[in-house]
């Protein structure tokens, strides 16, 4: 790569005790949202469509907990290496499964190779879903992580209680820990304002159902305003009907 891929700056920090604007809806993404959009083409529009949605402060108050800026900012590189991966693989199964199909082999080839050159030339600039990736985070507000966040991030931790609970991979403890901690900011945002998670993958959602939360952090706020989405739906009901997530590949591993 040719360009510079250091990781925005936030817009601004703020303590968790920070009234801030007064929003209708504070709105928290789980870091793997953002990676997962920004590593697979196609996602810009969605992306820009929820920056729509935050800029103006009509709908949401984007806040980013430092974990979550944290991870995105670790795993960046990786999104980037790994939206260019997605192309060459698409570009090579097109040539592989495709080409018998073509009425005329001869202008198949050519288009094939034509797209190489585009995709190669392509490489040397940033992948616009992450540049759509970095205008969303700008216009969010970072919540740092207080005491009281790593103390009872630490005690989920140690306990194995959700989102702490067992993993498919079980020694990936930073990412558990994080989560954690993103936990913890979740309860401390929700006492004081709506609140709305979004996430893309299963570490908050119940055992039995991905899409739902996981019935003990659903039972922590109880009474509260707050309300669990998957990204699908999030986009589908609060963003726009006129885009549509596009998933990652499956022989892409899930970020963040």
């Amino acid at each position: 790569y040719r360009v510079a891929m250091n990781p925005v700056s936030p817009a601004r920090v703020v303590g968790i005790s920070d009234k801030g604007d007064s929003w209708p809806r504070a709105l928290i993404f789980d870091a793997n949202v953002f990676l997962n959009l920004a590593k697979t083409p196609g996602n810009a529009p969605v992306l820009r469509a929820i920056k729509e949605e935050v800029a103006g402060g009509a709908s949401f108050r984007l806040l980013v907990p430092e974990p979550v800026m944290t991870a995105v900012q670790h795993f960046r590189e990786s999104a980037i290496k790994d939206h260019w991966e997605i192309r060459r693989e698409a570009l090579k199964n097109m040539k592989t499964h495709l080409g018998d199909l073509a009425p005329d082999p001869d202008a198949f080839r050519l288009l094939a190779q034509t797209v190489h050159c585009t995709l190669v030339e392509q490489m040397a600039a940033l992948p616009d879903t992450v540049s759509a990736m970095d205008e969303l985070l700008l216009a969010g507000t970072v919540v740092k992580c207080q005491p009281t966040h790593y103390e009872d991030a630490g005690r989920r931790f140690v306990e194995k209680r959700a989102p702490a609970h067992l993993r498919k991979k079980k020694r990936e403890h930073v990412a558990i820990f994080n989560d954690c901690l993103i936990w913890a900011i979740v309860r401390s945002v929700a006492q004081d304002t709506v609140l709305e998670l979004v996430t893309a993958d299963s570490d908050f959602t119940s055992p039995e159902h991905n899409e739902k939360l996981h019935p003990d952090l659903e039972k922590e706020l109880a009474g509260l305003r707050f309300k669990f989405h998957t990204l699908d739906e999030f986009v589908q009901k609060h963003i726009s009907r006129d885009v549509a997530v596009v998933a990652p590949p499956v022989f892409v591993a899930t970020l963040g």
